[in-house]
């Protein structure tokens, strides 16, 4: 096999991940909290419930968007993978390793959705999680292999065994190698 394939996207490392749900629960309380602030302040128990509906529901769509933007700009890293003949080069600021297709256990690729991610699992343990759909939120959908079989000439038989699924109306490709 001669053919290498390059795969861009923007994802997240884990730590990325995790600090970007912190940023996802802190904006869920930090709206409502500065408008209650402000309301008791200037004491403004009087406003209709229909104005407090529409101050909120202005203010989640204004936060929804700059949490997007922070995670597509500020959190998110453009990440390379190239699958080469015996071996993926995975390469980005965070990141940069090359896992042996003689050593993975398992590839899940969770595709098409606002969840995707892709994950190497190796047989002595090791883990490397790439968030790809948390990184597009808002602005694009969030594939990562298209077509589906694009990675078959790599992880076909007789090494491994390719899975393909629809759970939630997600899609999951997962390569298992065989013992």
């Amino acid at each position: 096999m001669n053919e290498n394939i390059t795969l861009s996207f923007r994802g997240m490392t884990q730590s990325q991940y995790r600090l970007s749900i912190f940023f996802i629960v802190f904006s869920i309380f930090f709206i409502p909290t500065i408008f209650m602030t402000i309301v008791i302040s200037y004491q403004l128990n009087k406003i209709p419930r229909s104005m407090v509906i529409i101050i909120m529901g202005i203010s989640a769509i204004i936060v929804f968007f700059m949490v997007s933007f922070l995670f597509k700009k500020l959190l998110a890293s453009n990440f390379k993978i190239r699958f080469e003949d015996k071996q993926a080069a995975i390469s980005s600021k965070k990141i940069n390793s090359v896992v042996l297709y003689e050593n993975i256990e398992k590839l899940e690729i969770r595709n098409n959705t606002d969840y995707s991610y892709l994950l190497f699992l190796e047989k002595d343990g090791r883990k490397t999680k790439i968030f790809v759909g948390m990184a597009n939120l808002g602005m694009k959908t969030s594939i990562i292999l298209t077509p589906a079989d694009q990675l078959d000439p790599f992880f076909g038989k007789p090494d491994f065994e390719k899975k393909t699924y629809f759970k939630k109306s997600m899609e999951y490709i997962l390569y298992t190698a065989f013992s």
